[in-house]
């Protein structure tokens, strides 16, 4: 027999008429009803009876009204109305919602199995643009995930559709809270769907507007491959994956996804919340850069995944098995309890198949509101003749049972976190502190110090460069903490390559842990293609990030030879060794060439020399000799006359006065061969 739900039919704050329930969650069910004075559909948000008796649920309850209705955005689900209604189970608080007539993103998943590259990045950055109104307003989401995720219409399931005409419309606010106020520890417990849980909280339970960044970097993953990219037999597992797995590259499940979109989800999951974008906005925008430039045809295509077969009375459920509540207790860490993470699929222990706290969990009063069987004498009897209900004795009984297990649980938890094998403790920082200083500092703290050296470019010798694990992050004080110890700059010897070739010297550079700078030369006596010269020289030993320069010879410099006939025999040389070119030497008589000069070369002016060739040069002796004419015995004039007309000069020489003018010696003697213009001395008497 069909349940009957004591709010059908009813009309609340005399004036929206409930029609029927469309949605069951972890906190709260869902109407369609009639706003009677404006004459249209919304949807109402009632928490459920038995949390509506626990201050903190109404209180986060009352929270989502107020976050989301303080954001206008055409992807937020808009809030029209909250109060307190008088119901057949209590007072329970409510909401008033946008109605949305579309399935959630999740349905969406479990109908389809994934979406075409291009409807992936169009659902999802509508999600950023809603999540960047909300962090731009102070206010993060915290429980980002496809069940939160509304559509105002199915995505299109067809195989070439690189669009779809569904609007996302970003709902539940139930976790939202100011930014000013999620970057502490010390504020409240953190909640969120651990599948989609960034690591900073699960390490710290720091919330900031990054990590509704990781949770859509991981939405996306999903709606590309059909899953989420980290699972497990518990929430732990999929927790500890978040924290210390690297995200899977879809190109290796897909060749066609482009590297682009890898490197996409890469920024939106990174580890560090800081090198991801700072909000909603920002997120979008390199979204949209990436976008551009992808071809068509990959946005047309999806990887093909069958769906998965969802039992028809989980669909309604806020939470899955595969994604469970997390939630993270920092009040207790406030007050030295146990800050162990504590998971969980609901506040207190429900039905996984449908999220309806069992009866018998409750008190008469609590079960009979909490459960719409109660009002059905039909199903009460249905259930009596099925199984015996436990008696009102045995319920206290249950509770004490229940009680003392959970006591015995917590304190089991906190021995493991506080003092027993769980137990962590923050790393101090030590860099830069002498080696003494910081082991003294580290045993302190409650370390086992183990010392290990290692050189450092940064950190001067016997100073700690780091430690493993590194300061900041909390350790297990059972295990050895590694500490690091610089021994300075490391030096290296620089290996000696000169007359290698490049690549042989390359490689051995670089075998020795040296990067080689390369320059090109000429050289003398290194042959082409060969090193010719380094710096610094084989067998230096140097720092080792120091450049090595190697020198690359070009061979022989060629060298144009240069017109050197008529130049003097100095002249020549001195041009010849300025070039680096070297020069042989022989002489030949010119009766047009002065002695001295050259008068030959033998390679022409305009040729090509190397450097260190010599080249032959032929110098200048003067004209060629002549006999010398004989004037002994001639009068002064005549023989003066005879000599330069044979093309000698005359020096004449006086004896006794030269009374006479007769010359009785010369010098050269006649017919001796002298060359023209040269002198003959004449003695005359």
């Amino acid at each position: 027999m069909e349940i009957v739900d004591p709010l059908l039919g009813k009309i609340i704050a005399e004036r929206y008429l409930i029609k029927a329930r469309i949605a069951r969650g972890g906190m709260a069910s869902v109407y369609r009803a009639l706003d009677n004075r404006l004459n249209r559909e919304v949807a109402i948000k009632f928490i459920h009876p038995h949390l509506a008796e626990q201050a903190n649920f109404t209180r986060r309850f009352i929270q989502e009204a107020q976050a989301a209705a303080s954001l206008s955005s055409p992807y937020i689900v808009n809030i029209h109305d909250q109060g307190i209604a008088n119901t057949p189970a209590g007072e329970r608080a409510y909401l008033v919602m946008e109605l949305v007539s579309g399935p959630t993103l999740r349905s969406e998943l479990q109908k389809n199995g994934s979406f075409s590259l291009g409807q992936c990045l169009q659902l999802l950055k509508q999600i950023l643009l809603a999540l960047g109104t909300a962090h731009s307003r102070g206010i993060i989401h915290r429980d980002v995930k496809p069940e939160n995720i509304l559509l105002t219409k199915p995505v299109d399931s067809g195989e070439n559709r690189s669009t779809t005409d569904a609007q996302v419309k970003v709902a539940d606010f139930g976790l939202a809270k100011a930014a000013s106020d999620s970057d502490s520890l010390h504020t409240s417990s953190v909640l969120g769907t651990v599948a989609y849980v960034a690591p900073e909280i699960i390490e710290k339970g720091k919330i900031t507007p990054a990590a509704d960044i990781y949770a859509a970097g991981i939405m996306l993953f999903e709606m590309l491959s059909g899953k989420t990219p980290y699972t497990g037999d518990s929430p732990l597992t999929i927790a500890w994956a978040h924290v210390n797995k690297t995200l899977p590259r879809l190109h290796e499940q897909a060749d066609w996804i482009p590297p682009e979109i890898d490197s996409l989800l890469a920024l939106f999951t990174a580890k560090d919340a800081a090198t991801r974008p700072a909000d909603g906005n920002a997120a979008a925008a390199a979204l949209d850069n990436i976008a551009q430039g992808i071809p068509e045809e990959k946005l047309l295509r999806r990887i093909p995944i069958f769906p998965p077969r969802i039992p028809k009375a989980a669909e309604d459920t806020e939470d899955t098995p595969e994604n469970p509540t997390l939630q993270i207790d920092t009040q207790a860490a406030d007050s030295s309890a146990a800050a162990a993470p504590i998971w969980a699929d609901e506040p207190a222990p429900a039905n996984t198949a449908t999220g309806v706290l069992p009866a018998d969990f409750y008190p008469d009063s609590v079960a009979s509101a909490n459960s719409a069987e109660a009002d059905s004498p039909e199903i009460n009897s249905a259930k009596t003749k099925k199984s015996k209900t436990p008696s009102k004795r045995r319920r206290p009984f249950l509770i004490l049972l229940i009680g003392l297990i959970l006591t015995a649980l917590t304190g089991a938890a906190c021995w493991w976190f506080l003092a027993g094998p769980g137990m962590r403790i923050k790393v101090p920082e030590i860099t830069n502190l002498s080696a003494p200083a910081a082991q003294e500092a580290l045993e302190k703290a409650g370390f086992k110090v183990e010392v290990k050296s290692e050189f450092s470019d940064d950190i001067a010798a016997d100073h700690a460069t780091r430690t493993d694990p590194a300061g900041g992050k909390k350790a297990s004080p059972r295990k050895p903490l590694l500490l690091y110890i610089s021994k300075g700059v490391e030096q290296l010897e620089v290996p000696d390559v000169i007359g290698l070739s490049k690549e042989e010297a390359v490689k051995k550079l670089k075998d020795a842990r040296f990067q080689p700078e390369i320059t090109e030369g000429w050289s003398d006596s290194i042959p082409k293609d060969s090193v010719a010269a380094q710096t610094p020289q084989g067998g230096k030993i140097v720092a080792h990030d120091s450049p090595v320069t190697i020198t690359i010879s070009k061979g022989k410099e060629p060298l144009t030879v240069p017109d050197l006939q008529g130049k003097s025999r100095a002249d020549a040389e001195a041009a010849l060794t300025k070039m680096g070119l070297s020069a042989s030497y022989t002489e030949e008589y010119s009766d047009s060439a002065a002695k001295g000069q050259i008068i030959a070369q033998n390679v022409a002016a305009g040729q090509t020399l190397y450097r260190g060739d010599v080249i032959a040069l032929v110098v200048s002796k003067g004209p060629h000799p002549i006999a010398v004419p004989s004037v002994v015995g001639m009068a002064e004039e005549s023989a003066k006359r005879t000599l330069e007309n044979a093309g000698f000069h005359v020096e004449r020489e006086a004896y006794w006065g030269g009374f006479l003018g007769q010359v009785r010696f010369q010098s050269p003697a006649g017919g001796e061969m002298a060359q023209p213009g040269t002198t003959v001395v004449i003695k005359v008497v």
